[in-house]
């Protein structure tokens, strides 16, 4: 599963950065609440400690990144520690789409630096100390994106790159030919349609129209076209099926996008 799988992560809010030490040797069974009001990247310094997040159960090592959901309802939320640990915990907030369910990231050394750099710059609380924070969570997620990359294998995306590229030559224009797209990797429809699910994590179509969507809203926000434009700009020769699609996929319409 890719946690950052969308090119576009906004973080809203960061809520706090907090640190947890346990300095003793003796074993330690906490239950904590499961409906969790905001996300959570948990990185683990040192200590082993067994979870049980809903009907799931992970380890917790040494360089390893637990992600925990906002908003997950019901099973039960455990941690049991053997021995000291440390950790720290930035909790935020994104309208991103998100994972739904717990997932640990293991082998992750490089990271380190930055949990421990925006811990120090959050609770010293200096000025600018809010932007500094969140310029270091999108390094984290830019280095985890890079991370998560390396988990599909190489021969998958390669037997997809020319794909991808015919997607990124043509995706905004109207006679996008998908019969084309499908050619580029010499596998029947339904053969490549499950090879791209599995590495980019939607489907072809959904690709083009997220990368449609994506244009249009760098388009709006320069307030130099019309949405009539935009929408021609982008593929869509009905101005009135572009709009449909694009609050189907942000949730407001250009118009108010636009205002906003």
């Amino acid at each position: 599963m890719e946690l950052f799988k969308n090119e576009n992560i906004i973080i809203t809010d960061i809520k706090t950065v907090s640190k947890y030490e346990k300095l003793t040797d003796e074993q330690e069974f906490m239950r904590y609440s499961h409906n969790l009001p905001t996300y959570e990247l948990i990185f683990f310094f040192d200590g082993d400690s067994r979870v049980i997040f809903g009907d799931k159960e992970m380890r917790d090592i040494p360089n390893s990144i637990r992600y925990l959901p906002k908003g997950a309802s019901g099973g039960k939320y455990e941690v049991e520690s053997f021995g000291k640990n440390c950790c720290i915990d930035i909790y935020f907030d994104t309208d991103s789409p998100m994972p739904k369910e717990a997932l640990v990231l293991n082998n992750m050394p490089k990271l380190k630096p930055f949990f421990e750099k925006i811990y120090n710059i959050w609770s010293e609380k200096r000025d600018g100390y809010f932007v500094k924070s969140m310029n270091i969570l999108y390094e984290i997620i830019y280095l985890m994106k890079k991370s998560e990359a390396l988990y599909a294998p190489s021969s998958k995306r390669e037997r997809l790159t020319a794909a991808h590229d015919y997607i990124m030559d043509n995706y905004r224009k109207s006679n996008f030919d998908y019969e084309a797209l499908r050619l580029t990797s010499g596998l029947s429809y339904s053969h490549f349609k499950k090879l791209f699910i599995s590495v980019y994590g939607m489907s072809p179509c959904k690709f083009v129209t997220k990368m449609r969507i994506d244009y249009s809203k760098e388009l709006l926000t320069t307030g130099i076209y019309s949405i009539s434009e935009i929408a021609d700009m982008c593929g869509y020769e009905n101005v009135y099926y572009f709009s449909n699609v694009f609050k189907k996929n942000v949730g407001v319409s250009p118009k108010k996008y636009l205002k906003a």
